[in-house]
């Protein structure tokens, strides 16, 4: 069992560690490539986002198990405090929804210029992708970032930082780095979408903070990821 280190840095090393290591078992425990073609992988990539996220949340399990010693409540598997989760929701989804109106869809708008994808938008992927960014994704990140490894960080990065009068966890900080490493592509750095991931960690762990409970995290999350594919999916069969 992992014991929790007073070294604030030692114990950010650690889950970064884990991190690693729940990502090279994906690798290791891989079962796409046995059940589709490698044409229907190309074709569907989707599959393998999916592969990836259900073997991410099943070893997140997994270890969050050994590190609560089964008290998965306590760890952010739980509802308390939904009317707040749910209020702050209602808050997060307007204005999320402006900052992608603004960001993802005017500038297609005045260029009149549909997006680019790297896949054909088929039936298949389009429902694919939808159903994996809105239902899939929440889950299994929220559950490693938030509830793993911000909840472990808490323990040693006590208290908060006070921005514009909003309190932010200092757990929260290297969780979110932590989670902006993990979206970095193996071939260059999307700075956009850093800044979108680095944003959006620090408010799924202020509301963590707050609540004790992973469903605002979870369903934003969700939120987040769905609207920017839908909106690219919109402008593209609008606009082409």
């Amino acid at each position: 069992m992992l014991i929790a280190s007073r070294n604030k840095w030692v114990a950010a090393a650690l889950m970064f560690g884990v991190f690693g290591a729940i990502q090279g078992l994906i690798e290791v425990f891989r079962f796409a490539p046995k059940l589709f073609s490698q044409q229907q992988l190309s074709e569907y990539p989707w599959i393998t986002a999916f592969e990836h996220h259900l073997l991410q949340l099943l070893l997140t399990l997994v270890a969050l198990g050994i590190l609560s010693r089964g008290r998965f409540s306590e760890w952010g598997l739980n509802l308390r405090n939904h009317r707040r989760s749910l209020a702050g929701l209602l808050v997060f989804v307007p204005i999320y929804s402006l900052i992608i109106l603004g960001w993802n869809v005017l500038p297609f708008i005045l260029q009149n210029r549909a997006p680019e994808f790297s896949y054909a938008l088929t039936t298949a992927n389009v429902v694919g992708w939808l159903v994996y960014m809105g239902i899939f994704v929440g889950p299994s990140e929220e559950l490693l970032f938030r509830g793993m490894i911000h909840t472990y960080l808490s323990k040693s990065w006590t208290g908060s930082l006070t921005v514009a009068r909003v309190s932010i966890p200092w757990a929260g900080i290297p969780a979110t780095v932590i989670f902006c490493l993990a979206h970095i592509d193996s071939v260059h750095i999307n700075w956009a979408q850093q800044l979108f991931a680095f944003g959006l960690g620090i408010y799924y762990s202020t509301m963590y903070e707050r609540t004790g409970s992973l469903l605002n995290p979870i369903l934003a999350h969700n939120y987040s990821d769905a609207v920017i594919s839908a909106a690219g999916y919109a402008m593209y069969f609008w606009l082409r």
